[in-house]
């Protein structure tokens, strides 16, 4: 699932080492309200 977003960041802000923990982590993924109940739904849904 892609969400459309606006960010005021950039790839080169993240650092280096593209790898978790990221910062802002919570800000990147999406939770679609009432999906926990839906079988086979994607793992991560992220902005």
């Amino acid at each position: 699932m892609f969400i459309e977003a606006e960010a005021d960041v950039t790839l080169d802000q993240f650092g280096d080492s593209l790898h978790p923990p990221f910062p802002c982590f919570q800000e990147l993924l999406h939770d679609v309200e009432g999906s926990e109940q839906i079988i086979d739904r994607p793992i991560r849904l992220i902005q």
